[in-house]
């Protein structure tokens, strides 16, 4: 059994297809079907998932930022309300307070006594005085580093002031004075009012003179002249100096929270209302509003996720762009507020006073957009570096420019896109394993009636041409191995007769070309070479010396080239060319040896053979016989047959030789008696032969030599 058409080439294609697929990147490369679709299968899940996720995910995030902000709007649009009426309702406490008769009368009254202090204090009182101020306001004040002052800055200008002032500290001299009557008779109440609206202090204030005739806290303020005092400047000062002027009877007004000395330098914030006698104004009253007020407004009671804040939170700002209510970091997170500070100064303020509030300064976009009359939706940073989803807009708050502030951090606001995330992953985890299992179940229903067929094609790729198939289905797969055993069938008989077409194509070649120049398939193997060195041999038929009639001729001319084919087979010889009465043949190619002795062996042949015609048919034919040894070119000649020729000296040499020699005479040249280094059978021929005007030296067969062969 032959192998495959052109097995070797088929072989050579399969090793390049194996290194080309392995060369190739891994996902490149030929896969098993099992491999393939439970790949498809799990890549087909997982695009699904990925798709469906991706698009959800990109339209849940755009309508995350579009219902945020709608949400944020609505939220921020119910705050500012919430804010301005919180403020306004303590405005309008105070300006209650204002038009209390009882105020009226008590700011009278003090207004009246502190007008009746003319007498200064004792050097006494004074030193008394300036002890408190030192202990209790000047060391706490210049420790803070919020200032540098000392007692002679702080302390009122005038006599009625410094008396007031020492007869409320404690261990002071009894008052006996109306001023102390009018603080008997009145401070109870007043006290009692603060303590009704939720304020820290209660301040009278003299229209007559900006004297501070009163506080309910008994701070350093009191006995201060507001208009050209030490706290003229302060946010008290400022308040009722700019502001409380300009209100409708009935009105009063706010402040912002600043830095306020007589507090201890905590930041304060202050309303108040002018105080009325019939039509005449006769002073004013403020009250000190804690923190704690101001943020029960903005924070709903620190209840931000019940405003529809989740992780957000709602503040105010200044026109001096301070924070004017608590933030919601510090309220759950006074670390990270503070690391989120950038200035180095409120930070330490911050700390020192416990809140942001008075100290924070926000300069953010949405604060100054806000501030410039365009209210602010969107996108943005807060005052803190936090990426926010931000409304700001302006409230009405009688005698302040405040931006109600509503932010939620993006962060918080995605959440639950990042849950649907963290859900599409779950379910991508889950799906894909399942899409992998059902893809290996289904690539083994589909591979397994196929295999058999794969191993059948593979024995037919090795060379096997009699399958043995299990019983086929009636399915493509079935029609698949049926093609594949009529396939090998046919390939087993196209091979034999390829074979033996080979065969007959290999003999033809044989008969014209040297073995080693024709391939197993009767194709030309090369086209020839140049050979160092090999042994010509002419051989020449005298037809002349022979009384034949062409017939005859003919005959022992065919004869005497079939003893040469044979001969020419038996010693391993080329024969080069062939004429009706000569032969040249060539001695060493394709083989290892040099070809002078296997020449003389065949011309002992060919003399022996010779001599056996001329036994058989009485006719002794007339050869001359050359041989020359050197190096030879050989070739395959080509126009329109092939044949094979050999050129080079050796060949002109040798029928040169050949036809100087006489009739059934052999003789070698020097180069050929040299190889055979000085052989018995070869004697030299008296004389010299010219060849080409050269002198040569040539040998002839010896007869003792003739006779035995």
């Amino acid at each position: 059994m032959s192998d495959l058409i052109d097995q070797s080439t088929l072989d050579a294609d399969l090793q390049a297809i194996q290194e080309r697929s392995e060369s190739l990147p891994w996902y490149r490369r030929p896969r098993k079907l099992r491999r393939q679709v439970t790949a498809t299968l799990a890549l087909t899940a997982l695009s699904a998932v990925v798709l469906f996720g991706g698009l959800s995910y990109y339209a849940s995030d755009d309508l995350l930022r579009q219902g945020a902000n709608d949400q944020l709007n609505s939220v921020a649009e119910s705050r500012s309300v919430q804010i301005e009426a919180g403020t306004n309702r303590l405005v309008s406490t105070v300006a209650v307070l204002a038009a209390d008769l009882g105020i009226t009368n008590a700011l009278v009254e003090f207004d009246t006594a502190f007008a009746e202090l003319d007498e200064p204090i004792s050097p006494r009182q004074q030193l008394r005085l300036d002890e408190v101020y030192d202990e209790q306001v000047v060391e706490p004040i210049n420790s803070s580093g919020l200032a540098t002052i000392d007692t002679d800055d702080l302390q009122p200008t005038s006599d009625a002031g410094r008396w007031v002032q020492y007869h409320v500290l404690p261990d002071a001299d009894s008052d006996l004075s109306s001023y102390g009557a009018a603080m008997e008779a009145n401070d109870p109440f007043l006290t009692s009012m603060a303590d009704a609206i939720g304020a820290t202090d209660l301040l009278l204030i003299s229209a007559a003179t900006g004297d501070v005739v009163y506080t309910s806290g008994k701070g350093i303020d009191l006995g201060s002249n507001l208009v050209n005092g030490a706290f003229a400047d302060s946010v008290l000062g400022r308040l009722i100096n700019d502001d409380l002027g300009r209100v409708r009877s009935g009105r009063g007004v706010f402040s912002d929270f600043e830095i306020y000395l007589p507090g201890g330098g905590e930041p304060a914030l202050f309303a108040a209302a002018a105080v009325r006698d019939g039509t005449e104004i006769v002073g004013a009253v403020a009250v000190k509003i804690p923190v704690a007020a101001i943020n029960a407004i903005t924070t709903e009671r620190m209840n931000w996720d019940s405003m529809g804040l989740d992780g957000g939170e709602s503040y105010v700002v200044s026109d001096e762009l301070i924070l004017q209510s608590v933030s919601r970091e510090w309220i759950e997170d006074p670390a990270s507020y503070l690391e989120a500070v950038e200035d180095p100064e409120e930070r330490r303020l911050i700390e020192i006073f416990g809140s942001p509030v008075g100290i924070q300064t926000v300069d953010t976009e949405a604060v100054r957009e806000a501030f410039l009359g365009e209210q602010f939706s969107g996108r943005t940073t807060n005052f803190l570096g936090q990426d926010t989803f931000t409304s700001a807009t302006l409230i009405d708050v009688p005698g302040a420019d405040w931006v109600a502030v509503t932010d939620v951090p993006v962060e918080r606001a995605r959440e639950p896109v990042n849950d649907f995330l963290r859900q599409m992953l779950i379910v991508a985890l889950i799906v894909i394993p399942i899409a992998g299992f059902i893809g290996f179940w289904i690539a083994r229903l589909l591979s397994r009636p196929i295999e058999p067929s794969v191993a059948a094609a593979r024995s037919v790729a090795d060379g096997e041409r009699h399958l043995d198939l299990p019983p086929l289905g009636n399915d493509e797969f079935g029609d698949l191995g049926r093609r594949l055993t009529r396939m090998a069938a046919a390939l087993e008989l196209q091979e034999s007769a390829l074979s033996d077409e080979f065969e007959r194509k290999r003999q033809m070649m044989l008969s014209v070309l040297p073995p080693h120049l024709v391939g197993d398939d009767g194709a030309v193997a090369g086209t020839g070479n140049e050979i160092d060195i090999a042994t010509a041999i002419s051989i020449t038929i005298d037809s002349d010396e022979l009384d034949l009639d062409p017939e005859e001729l003919s005959e022992l001319v065919t004869g005497l080239s079939s003893i040469g084919d044979r001969l020419v087979s038996e010693h391993r010889l080329e024969r080069i060319r062939v004429a009706a009465d000569r032969a040249l043949y060539v001695a060493g190619v394709g083989v290892d040896d040099v070809g002078a002795r296997t020449a003389v062996d065949f011309v002992h042949s060919v003399l022996t053979a010779l001599d056996g015609v001329a036994e058989a048919t009485g006719v002794s034919a007339p050869v001359h016989i050359g041989v020359s040894t050197g190096a030879v070119a050989t070739g395959v000649l080509s126009s329109g047959s092939l044949t094979f020729g050999a050129w080079g000296e050796p060949v002109r040499r040798a029928l040169a030789i050949g036809a100087m020699s006489s009739s059934g005479q052999v003789l070698f040249d020097a180069s050929t008696y040299d190889v055979l280094d000085e052989p018995d059978d070869l004697e030299p021929v008296d004389g010299l032969i010219d060849l080409d005007g050269q002198s040569m030296v040539v040998y002839s067969l010896a007869l003792s030599a003739r006779s035995h062969g």
